[in-house]
């Protein structure tokens, strides 16, 4: 068993949100979640609690094999952006029931185990790591997202929707001065890249929509909340910027 499969029990008991054992048929992480509903049986509080609590574990190995990944650039290039697409969908499933700060505390914990000695040489078994990761993504993904994933195209409504999130956060910006000017300037230049390869990528119209609905919705008020979000998205664009360059 790889070093990044967690047990998150602690974490979890104050982690997972509210359960009920109401009829989610409309849900698409009802079926993994409802296998024995199917059976005629009533699926309980503790027991869902239990089937998430093992989706975040299997959820955290995904994220140490996309460490590994990152540190060794074991996988091609669009294998890497098909494991990227999978862990950020199963990333914005996973939040419809858990925490976000549970997820990002198990993400911490995969990332330290991924960058231990086990993997340091990125030999066989950090190549075994990723292989089995990258299939586990596949399966969960297959099993909750409901939405295949498709080469080329799902990246780019990946990316225009962190585009989108990225200009709600810019216009908050804006308004509500958060960032020193240095920082300001790069959140700018960052995001001005992102929108220029997205344009070359895909219509004007596409952008447009985006950045006029993004401009409506920055509506939030500049408290503490805001405040994280915008110094988040500063973080994120340059990440978001390479990926996209390196892939178009």
């Amino acid at each position: 068993m790889f070093l990044f499969r967690l047990t998150l029990v602690s974490v979890l008991s104050v982690g997972i949100l509210g359960f009920s054992t109401k009829d989610s048929a409309s849900d698409p992480l009802a079926t993994p979640l409802q296998l024995s509903q199917a059976k005629g049986k009533t699926v309980s509080d503790e027991e869902r609690r239990q089937r998430i609590g093992q989706m975040v574990n299997d959820y955290a190995y995904i994220s140490g094999g996309w460490f590994v990944n990152q540190r060794c650039r074991i996988l091609p290039d669009q294998a890497t952006r098909e494991f990227e697409w999978h862990a950020t969908m199963l990333t914005r499933g996973l939040r419809r029931f858990v925490n976000p700060e549970t997820l990002a505390k198990a993400r911490a914990s995969a990332e330290s185990s991924a960058n231990s000695k086990k993997f340091e040489k990125c030999d066989k078994t950090a190549k075994k790591a990723v292989a089995d990761t990258l299939a586990l993504a596949r399966r969960m993904s297959k099993s909750m997202i409901k939405q295949p994933y498709r080469p080329g195209f799902s990246e780019w409504k990946n990316y225009l929707r962190q585009f989108h999130n990225a200009a709600i956060r810019l216009n908050l910006e804006r308004r509500c001065q958060v960032l020193n000017p240095t920082q300001r300037n790069q959140m700018r230049e960052d995001f001005g890249a992102v929108e220029l390869t997205l344009r070359k990528r895909t219509s004007e119209n596409a952008v447009n929509r985006v950045l006029s609905g993004a401009a409506k919705l920055a509506t939030a008020p500049c408290n503490e909340d805001a405040k994280t979000l915008i110094r988040n998205a500063a973080e994120a664009l340059p990440q978001l910027r390479r990926r996209m360059i390196s892939a178009y």
